[in-house]
C-alpha cells in the first residue's frame, strides 16, 4: 500500500506537537507497511533543510518532496483578504499555485492508495487532486477544529478590533471546514469531542478517530520518589517542589490560560509558599505576557533546547487551558515520563486523567490552589499517581497498537493496491 502525505509544514524536526503528531503518523503507517511520500510546505519563517534532517529521513523510511513557501502575515494581503477574500487570511496564506501544481504532477504521475491531507490548512488542495484522480480516496487528518479555536478567541479577546477580526476568522473557517469535511472521504479526528464538533457541522462526514500516537518506549520514565521529591512541608517553604510549564507562547489559548494561572492561582500561592517556583519553558511570548513572567517566584527559560530534558527536571506540570481543541501532546509525554499533570478539564481532552490516581483535573483557581497546597502538604502519593501515569500512557497512546488497529481499519474500508 502506497500513500501520499500533504503536509503545511515540515514535520521531521518534531519540534512542536503538530510536528511530532505529523511524524508520529508517518512512522506509523511504515510499521503496518505503508510506503510513504510526504509532499510538506517548508516554510520560510521555520524553514529546516533538508539535508538536516536527513537521519531522520533514513530512519522514517520515506519519500519526502519539500518546497520552500513564504507564510509570513504581509499586512497588505492581509487587508486586501479582509475586503476581497471568503477565506480566511491564516488559511489562503498557505495556497500557493506552484505547490498546488506540484501535488498535481504528483497525482499523475504516481499511483497512491490514498492521500492523507493534514489539517485544514492544506484542505484548500482538494479539488485539484479530485481533478486529476476523481475515485482515490481522500483522508483529512483534524489536528484541530480550527473554527472553535477562533470563536473561542473572540469571544475572550478585549481588544475590539481583535474580537471583531477573530470572529470574521472564526465565521470563514466554519463555512470552509463545513464543505471540506463533506469532500473528503474520510476525517481522521483526534479526539472524541473533536469528533462531536465535525458531525455537528458537517453530519454527513465520515469521520474515525485516529489517536494521536507516541513511540513510548523512547520516553524514559523519571519515577517520583515521594520522600525525596515531596517532603513534608515545614515552614511555608519547601524548596524541594517545583512547578513546571511547558507550551507555544505565541498560541492564543496558552496567553491566555497562563495569564488566567499566574494571576488566579500562582500569587496566591508564592505568598502562602515563598520558596516554590514556576518554571516557565516556550517561545514567542507577547510583551504583554512577557511582563507577567517577571512575576514573584516565575522563573522564565525562554525556548529550551531539549524538551525532555526540561520535562525530567521537574515533577509537576500545570496546563491552564480554557480554550481550543485537539489533544494536548505535551501532556501525553510528560504523563509517559512519569510527570504529575495538574490540568483544567479542557486541557486534558481525551486523556482520562483521574484525580489523585494517576493525575489532577482543576478548572478554577481554589481548585488548582487546593490541589498544590495538598500536594505540597505531601498529602497524596505521588510515586504511585507517577507509575499510574506512565502505565495509562502504555496501554493508551502506543504508536505500535494504534497502527495495527489503524491497519485494519484500512482493510476494512476496502483500500485496494495499485502496485
Amino acid at each position: 500500500m502506497r500513500a501520499l502525505i500533504i503536509s503545511n509544514k515540515n514535520p521531521l524536526a518534531g519540534n512542536d506537537g503538530g510536528s511530532l503528531g505529523i511524524l508520529n503518523v508517518l512512522k506509523g503507517y511504515r510499521s503496518v507497511g505503508i510506503d510513504i511520500t510526504l509532499l510538506t510546505m517548508n516554510p520560510l519563517k521555520h524553514y529546516i533543510p533538508i539535508e538536516q534532517v536527513k537521519s531522520q529521513i533514513e530512519q522514517t523510511g520515506i519519500e519526502v518532496i519539500d518546497y520552500k513557501i513564504d507564510t509570513n502575515i504581509n499586512y497588505l494581503k492581509l487587508i486586501w483578504n479582509l475586503i476581497a477574500s471568503r477565506l480566511p487570511y491564516n488559511l489562503e496564506r498557505f495556497y500557493d499555485k506552484k505547490f498546488r501544481e506540484l501535488i498535481i504532477k504528483e497525482v499523475r504521475n504516481n499511483k497512491y492508495d490514498f492521500i492523507q491531507l493534514e489539517s485544514s490548512f492544506v484542505g484548500m488542495y482538494v479539488d485539484a487532486i479530485r481533478q486529476i484522480n476523481p475515485h482515490i480516496p481522500i483522508y483529512l487528518r483534524a489536528h484541530n477544529v480550527e473554527y472553535e479555536i477562533w470563536e473561542l478567541n473572540s469571544k475572550s479577546a478585549k481588544n475590539l478590533a481583535k474580537k471583531i477580526y477573530f470572529k470574521i476568522i472564526a465565521r470563514r473557517l466554519k463555512k470552509f471546514e463545513s464543505i471540506l469535511f463533506n469532500k473528503v472521504d474520510i476525517v481522521l479526528s483526534i479526539t472524541e469531542l473533536d469528533t462531536k464538533l465535525i458531525k455537528l457541522l458537517s453530519p454527513n462526514a465520515n469521520v474515525h478517530i485516529l489517536p494521536f500516537p507516541i513511540e513510548v518506549m523512547r520516553y524514559p520514565y523519571f519515577p517520583i520518589n515521594s520522600s525525596d521529591a515531596n517532603q513534608q512541608h515545614q515552614k511555608n517553604d519547601n524548596p524541594d517542589i517545583s512547578f513546571a510549564y511547558l507550551g507555544s507562547l505565541n498560541w492564543i489559548p496558552n496567553q491566555e490560560g497562563l495569564t488566567w494561572f499566574i494571576d488566579k492561582v500562582w500569587k496566591k500561592l508564592s505568598e502562602e509558599f515563598p520558596m516554590i517556583k514556576f518554571y516557565i519553558a516556550g517561545k514567542n511570548p507577547p510583551d504583554n505576557l512577557k511582563n507577567k513572567l517577571r512575576s514573584k517566584n516565575v522563573v522564565f527559560l525562554g525556548e529550551i533546547a531539549d524538551a525532555k530534558e526540561f520535562i525530567a527536571s521537574h515533577p509537576i506540570f500545570i496546563v491552564p487551558l480554557f480554550a481550543g481543541s485537539g489533544v494536548r501532546v505535551k501532556i501525553i509525554e510528560q504523563m509517559a515520563m512519569g510527570r504529575i499533570i495538574i490540568s483544567t478539564s479542557l486541557g486534558a481532552e481525551s486523556i482520562d486523567i483521574r484525580n489523585g490516581i494517576n493525575g489532577f483535573i482543576a478548572n478554577t483557581p481554589d481548585e488548582f490552589i487546593n490541589i498544590i497546597r495538598r500536594i505540597i502538604d505531601n498529602e497524596f502519593n505521588l510515586e504511585e499517581i507517577s507509575k499510574n501515569a506512565r502505565k495509562y500512557i502504555e496501554s493508551t497512546f502506543d504508536s505500535e497498537q494504534i497502527f495495527k488497529e489503524f491497519a485494519s481499519f484500512l482493510n476494512s474500508n476496502n483500500i485496494k493496491k495499485n502496485y
